[in-house]
């Protein structure tokens, strides 16, 4: 528990100084994120069977999130984060058929291309959103910081409600130690801290106490994907990115799902 605790909190402590620094410190340190996390699909997939060609995965992740910052200047016609996106899975797509015609096995080929295309959106486009989000023009750093209170304040509550109160399984077959009391806990937590630091900022309550909510029961779905994944490769962390936490992946699953909510309900609500 010492050991979670202490990288826990440095490492939330280095992410929030990038996201305050913003601009390319920001996205520098997303895009670590992004090839760790893209490394580690890889390790979920290899282990499944199914074997992802590196370069071309990173490369590709990569490629959008770069394209990101672009979008300030790039607004018009087929640009903007949507044109970028559609880019990317194009090229993508390309490069896994240039490949896929010069291999023998064929059986594999349709399973290998539609992994190849998860591994990009998961984590490499989802993550971009945390990027998304801190460059709007109007508290993009303020809506930033609110994305991470909702998702750690969840992930943190489901956590402690389940191990003291925790009775009723909530999906024993995809992560058994979860219970229907920590998830529970976890939305009633994540959307009452969630409210409080809006009220702290001066952010009207609605209806982003609404987003609040949401949030927090997307944040605990996307926990259950990413152990839905793990079960899958029979393995029981993503990684060992942060000691006591497992991998970027086992940490950031809950906010790669809660970023994108936040992102399109700020341009909605503005």
């Amino acid at each position: 528990m010492k050991e979670r605790v202490i990288s826990g909190l440095l490492g939330a402590l280095h992410l929030l100084l990038l996201t305050y620094l913003g601009h390319y410190w920001f996205v520098f340190g997303v895009g670590v994120l992004v090839i760790l996390g893209t490394a580690e699909f890889r390790r979920l997939a290899q282990a499944a069977g199914v074997r992802l060609p590196p370069v071309l995965q990173i490369a590709a992740a990569l490629l959008y999130l770069c394209l990101v910052p672009a979008g300030d200047w790039l607004k018009h016609g087929c640009f903007g984060a949507p044109g970028l996106l559609g880019l990317t899975v194009v090229l993508l797509l390309f490069g896994y058929l240039v490949k896929e015609l010069a291999q023998e096995d064929t059986q594999v080929a349709l399973v290998k291309t539609g992994v190849g295309l998860l591994g990009l959106v998961y984590p490499g486009v989802l993550l971009s959103y945390i990027v998304l989000i801190r460059q709007l023009p109007e508290d993009g750093l303020l809506l930033t910081i609110f994305t991470y209170i909702v998702t750690w304040s969840c992930d943190t509550g489901a956590y402690f409600v389940g191990i003291t109160c925790g009775r009723h399984k909530l999906a024993p077959k995809i992560s058994p130690n979860k219970t229907i009391e920590g998830a529970v806990g976890g939305v009633l937590i994540g959307s009452a801290v969630g409210t409080v630091y809006l009220l702290l900022v001066g952010f009207p309550v609605l209806p982003w106490a609404v987003l609040a909510l949401m949030g927090s029961i997307i944040s605990l779905l996307g926990d259950l994907f990413e152990s839905l994944l793990k079960r899958g490769a029979n393995l029981k962390d993503s990684g060992d990115f942060l000691p006591g936490h497992g991998g970027v992946l086992d940490r950031f699953d809950s906010m790669m799902f809660v970023a994108p909510l936040i992102y399109y309900g700020a341009l909605f609500f503005s």
